[in-house]
Order: C-alpha cells, then sequence, then structure tokens
C-alpha cells in the first residue's frame, strides 16, 4: 500500500522489515528491489534482486527484472554488470521460452549494454513480431520498436530516472 501512496521511504522500511520477519519470501524481496528501483537506490536494489533470486533462482521474471536493472540503470557503467545482465536475461529466456515479449525485451536491452548491437537488434525484432502477433497494447508494442530503433542505432537503452 505504502509503495502506491507515494511514501516510498515508508515502503521500503516496511518491505525492509517484512523481509526480516519471512526471510524465506522471495516476493518481499522483490518488492523491497522495486521500492528501492522507485527512489533510485539502484545498488540496494540489486542486493534484494541477489537475495530473491537467491529464494527462487529459476523464478523468469524475477531474473528478468534483475538483468533489466543491471543493463539499463546507472549500474550498467560498472563493467562488471552488463555480463552478469546477459546471463541472467539469457537463464530468463531459457526457463520461460523465448516466446515472451517481456523477456525478449530484457535480453536485447542486456545484449545491446554489452556492446552486442546486432543481437540486441535481432532480439528486439523478435520481441516486436511476438507482441504484434499476440496483439499487445499499442503503446507497449511502440516502446519495444522504440528500443529496436536504438540498438539499429548502436545505441543501448537507459532507463529514465524515477
Amino acid at each position: 500500500a505504502f509503495a502506491n501512496s507515494g511514501d516510498n521511504d515508508r515502503a521500503i522500511r516496511g518491505f525492509a522489515r517484512a523481509t526480516e520477519l519471512a526471510p524465506g519470501d522471495s516476493r518481499l524481496f522483490v518488492n523491497l528491489a522495486l521500492a528501492h528501483i522507485k527512489g533510485a537506490r539502484f545498488a540496494d536494489a540489486a542486493i534484494a534482486f541477489r537475495q530473491a533470486a537467491e529464494l527462487d533462482p529459476a523464478n523468469p521474471l524475477l531474473l528478468r527484472d534483475w538483468a533489466w536493472l543491471l543493463a539499463t540503470s546507472p549500474l550498467a557503467d560498472n563493467p562488471d554488470n552488463p555480463p552478469e545482465a546477459l546471463r541472467l536475461a539469457t537463464r530468463a529466456c531459457e526457463l520461460a521460452g523465448e516466446d515472451r515479449p517481456e523477456l525478449l525485451d530484457s535480453l536485447a536491452a542486456a545484449q545491446a549494454s554489452n556492446g552486442d548491437f546486432s543481437s540486441a537488434h535481432e532480439t528486439a525484432t523478435r520481441a516486436v513480431e511476438i507482441a504484434t502477433a499476440k496483439k499487445f497494447p499499442s503503446a507497449r508494442i511502440a516502446q519495444l520498436q522504440e528500443r529496436q530503433s536504438r540498438y539499429a542505432r548502436g545505441l543501448a537503452y537507459r532507463d529514465p530516472p524515477p
């Protein structure tokens, strides 16, 4: 509730306390990570995602979100993070199949973050094709196409600040 109320610091405190009370619930760590992202606390978000993944290592959506953070936030400037993002995004696709545009979107971002713009463009193209075939909302398809265009121009994608 706090995360939606605009009181992000309170949400972070609440999720941090919840992880202490239920340290085996990966969803709490994911919620803590998302609250940290909303507050532009990217390193703290990465720690929370790591803790969640230790509890639920086969969750493709968790791996996708963590990969996205490492590939598209200021954390991408750390040379260790783009390869980790690529590993996580690849694993997410392996777990869930390569017909999910949201997973392919993260994989393309990770590929671009590693400087592999040809693969990123190819992956983004697949994401657009699948999203179009699955009749995703036009705004979502436009986002995918915008990133696809960036990769074609040799540009990585970075999320705007929260």
